[in-house]
């Protein structure tokens, strides 16, 4: 299946990642901190997470996450415990209250114009143009299809620990991997960006 995704995304590749639980922990702790960036965001319903907040996160994972491998027995199980202590750090790390004091400060008009592009797209698209058009897109989708196309794509997990993890049928998490693949490329589209 081939999912959209702009050139440096911080979102991965499905069967990219090692099998063996020692080169999946080294291949995260190494140069996945991206792709555990955008799950974090995925799971606490953000576009973005600050700087700041994300790197005492990271500290935390790079003690924790070695821990954890040491019980697994694949590295698909690695990828999951990284998924879960991302997600249970951030929420406890990363201000909740980031899209409401952006709709306190906007009078509420501010937060939805963010996930909103200009219409009229700029003569010469840059990385960051770029990055906030796929952000919009990502957003839009359902968070059950947000979490599915991050547990497949962001962190390369088969389909079978996809719906394990979503408690549905394998057949039901690949047709909402594939609806949210849709999704995004019709809404990128829609957008004047062609993926």
């Amino acid at each position: 299946m081939s999912t959209p995704l702009p050139p440096s995304s911080p979102l991965g590749f499905p069967g990219d990642s090692p099998k063996e639980p020692a080169a999946a922990l080294a291949q995260i702790l190494g140069h996945w901190q991206q792709r555990l960036r955008a799950w974090a965001c995925i799971e606490l319903e953000l576009r973005r997470i600050d700087e700041v907040e994300w790197n005492r996160v990271w500290r935390q994972v790079e003690t924790e996450l070695p821990k954890l491998a040491a019980r697994t027995r694949h590295g698909d199980e690695v990828r999951l415990a990284a998924a879960h202590l991302v997600g249970e750090l951030a929420r406890r790390t990363c201000t909740k209250g980031q899209a409401p004091k952006q709709a306190r400060g906007g009078e509420g008009v501010q937060q939805p114009e963010a996930g909103v592009p200009s219409d009229d797209a700029p003569a010469q698209m840059t990385h960051h143009d770029l990055m906030d058009a796929y952000e919009g897109c990502l957003a839009a989708l359902t968070r059950e299809e947000r979490r599915a196309l991050g547990l497949r794509v962001v962190l390369g997990l088969p389909f079978a620990m996809v719906a394990e993890e979503l408690c549905m049928a394998a057949e039901t998490a690949v047709m909402l991997v594939e609806r949210a693949a849709r999704g995004i490329k019709q809404c990128m589209r829609a957008k004047g960006i062609d993926c």
